[in-house]
């Protein structure tokens, strides 16, 4: 799974359900600049908005089901679920480690005039859209602004894989099985794979895990998790050779070259590398070693987030 050089963290369950209050009812609600036209109008409960959950699950994607007789809903997208129960504060969600298990709503699911709410706010950052007040409008937008996709997709290689790489956790979803972690090797050690010419598809090996996502404005999506065993050979040319286990989704086509950007810590020291992994094997193009206190560390190569004379496709 995703951590620290892409943000896709095992953290423990939040709180929900922040944000602005309202003393009313907000004017208009809208899901990516369009307005969303509900049967039934939001209510305010202790400051908090409440919408009917069918009159913005559609505009944001989300499936939904409802069981009458334990009067409870289920929505999701990709693979993460979210239950909710009528009179219940207690979400319980899965299939994303960022939102997994219990989490406290601001308020209580309602039924009213025979319509199930939910509190706004949850139902769209559960999913990382981002909510915004404005005035007496409740904006919904999704995850990635228009100028973080075009970096992304067409900026800058160095500087799209650089944001590529730092986006946070919420923007994260699994449209696959979750993967047990394991941790079979030493120390602990990162590596983000570019295939050449792109920053919107990347592979994370995370010790012994490997994660395939693309990009899309609602964040990175995993499509393919696997576990790469201790072998002869490097973690990342293991992988090169799909000598892996436990595969979920759709393996990716490993062809061409790959940027590769690795971290690896050691007790006190770091050991950053970046190369090109290939049909040819590994190539370690640059490397900085830094002990704990020191400044600057000792470089080798050229440490780099593009390979030598790489251009964008």
């Amino acid at each position: 799974m995703f951590k620290r050089i892409v943000c896709i963290a095992l953290i423990a369950s939040a709180v929900v359900g922040g944000g602005a209050t309202f003393a009313a009812a907000p004017t208009h609600i809208y899901v990516k600049d369009k307005l969303v036209e509900a049967a039934d109008e939001p209510i305010v409960e202790k400051g908090r908005v409440l919408v009917p959950l069918s009159s913005v699950a559609e505009p944001l994607g989300l499936s939904l089901s409802w069981d009458s007789a334990s009067k409870t809903a289920t929505f999701g997208k990709w693979n993460e679920r979210v239950k909710l129960s009528v009179g219940s504060s207690i979400a319980i969600a899965s299939g994303n480690p960022v939102h997994m298990g219990s989490m406290k709503l601001g308020s209580p699911v309602r039924i009213v005039k025979g319509r199930v709410y939910v509190p706004l706010r949850f139902l769209a950052e559960q999913f990382g859209y981002r909510v915004s007040v404005e005035g007496q409008d409740v904006r919904i937008r999704a995850p990635l602004d228009a100028s973080q996709l075009a970096l992304l997709r067409d900026g800058d290689l160095a500087e799209a894989r650089r944001l590529a790489m730092s986006l946070p956790s919420e923007l994260t979803h699994y449209a696959v099985d979750l993967l047990p972690y394991t941790h079979e090797r030493e120390g602990y050690n990162v590596t983000c794979l570019f295939p050449e010419g792109r920053s919107d598809r990347l592979i994370v090996v995370n010790g012994d895990q490997a994660s395939y996502a693309e990009l899309t404005e609602d964040g990175w999506i995993v499509k393919w998790q696997a576990h790469i065993p201790v072998g002869e050979k490097d973690t990342i040319e293991l992988l090169w050779e799909m000598k892996v286990t436990d595969q979920k989704g759709t393996a990716p086509k490993l062809q061409g070259s790959y940027l590769f950007w690795s971290s690896t810590d050691h007790l006190t020291t770091n050991v950053l590398t970046s190369g090109r992994l290939s049909d040819a094997g590994k190539e370690i193009l640059g490397s900085r070693i830094t002990n704990a206190g020191e400044s600057g560390g000792q470089a080798r190569g050229e440490l780099s987030l593009t390979l030598p004379g790489e251009v964008r496709k």
